[in-house]
């Protein structure tokens, strides 16, 4: 529905590629974020099932006795004590059978307080994600720019790929959810698509066109012409 909603819907499927289950799970130490999340999942078409038994008792395993085991998944503020709760409790949802994808929700920080406690947390969240073989992917609360030592902190620590705003979070996860219910519908598997290791530079529209089209991609057919009668 905009530029903005497109851009980060690309840059999401980029990260994630096509998914080979719809079930979306997401892990937070905020149960507001949990809640406003659950809503725009609803709102937007993502599918957030509850967790299979054997999670639920693999968490219960590992969170304290007073977290629930619900999806969207509330770790609440213990694991801001205990970091290594996210080492615990992250595998236990990468492994349920109906998640496709696990989001980690987060909050940009804004004092040296809160930079402190990224510098601590991101890097067991990114550790959590690599262990599995899956590419780390955060959501940040709020559509905000990110401040360079927040950057810092999140390259240091190989979080590549941050989702800015759980609205337009939410739309491009409905997004990847249904695009990806497509392919799985169409013949043969899906070949995995990976970025340009060398990005060409572009110089306008029509270069970008040629590009797309030299790729396989379907465009309008046209031609850059120096006059209007030319243009007939």
């Amino acid at each position: 529905r905009s530029i903005e909603e497109m851009l980060v819907t690309a840059a999401l499927i980029e990260a994630t590629g096509p998914l080979d289950r719809p079930g979306i799970a997401l892990a937070s130490v905020s149960g507001g974020g949990c809640g406003m999340f659950a809503d725009l999942a609803d709102q937007h078409g993502v599918p957030t099932p509850a967790f299979m038994p054997e999670t639920c008792e693999k968490l219960a395993g590992v969170l304290p006795s007073f977290a629930s085991s619900l999806n969207p998944l509330d770790m609440t503020g213990a694991v801001l004590q205990d970091p290594s709760l996210w080492s615990k409790a992250l595998p236990v949802l990468f492994d349920d059978p109906g998640i496709g994808l696990v989001v980690t929700l987060i909050a940009m920080p804004g004092t040296p307080a809160e930079m402190a406690t990224c510098e601590v947390h991101w890097p067991v969240i990114a550790q959590a994600y690599r262990d599995a073989g899956r590419r780390p992917l955060l959501l940040s609360q709020v559509l905000q720019p990110m401040g360079p030592e927040a950057r810092q902190v999140a390259q240091a620590s190989g979080l590549h790929d941050i989702i800015f705003g759980m609205d337009f979070g939410a739309r491009a996860l409905g997004h990847l959810v249904r695009w990806s219910g497509r392919l799985r519908e169409g013949s043969g598997p899906v070949e995995a698509v990976a970025a340009l290791a060398d990005p060409p530079r572009l110089g306008g529209e029509r270069d970008a066109l040629d590009f797309l089209a030299s790729h396989g991609v379907p465009v309008v057919p046209g031609a850059v012409v120096q006059d209007a009668g030319s243009a007939l």
